[in-house]
């Protein structure tokens, strides 16, 4: 009977288990399977938290709105756009808010 092999620099195989031995020219392969199973209770609890942060992010961005939209104002009286499409106002300051809000939770 022959160990858990695994090949290392040299081309040899290196025995995994002790006291067994590998034999010249033989490969053993190894598969696991894993099974995740979760209770209803850890559902539930994943949906709660997904709700919460869909609140917290929905509050953020109307609490930094406010921001966003006199900082938008402000970049249009000072670099006016000639021609073209522009987004409105807000739609702009709510993508402004958007973008930035998700790097106040990087470390």
């Amino acid at each position: 009977m022959t160990g858990l092999s695994m090949p290392f620099a040299g081309g040899r195989a290196q025995a995994l288990l002790p006291g067994t031995e590998t034999v010249p020219g033989e490969t053993t392969t190894m598969t696991m399977q894993f099974t995740a199973r979760h209770s209803q209770q850890d559902h539930v609890r994943r949906m709660k938290s997904l709700a919460s942060d869909g609140r917290m992010c929905r509050r953020l961005t109307a609490l930094s709105m406010p921001f966003f939209l006199v900082s938008t104002l402000v970049q249009r009286a000072v670099r006016p756009v000639a021609g073209g499409h522009r987004l409105s106002v807000f739609a702009q300051a709510r993508a402004s808010a958007n973008a930035t809000i998700p790097f106040m939770f990087m470390g």
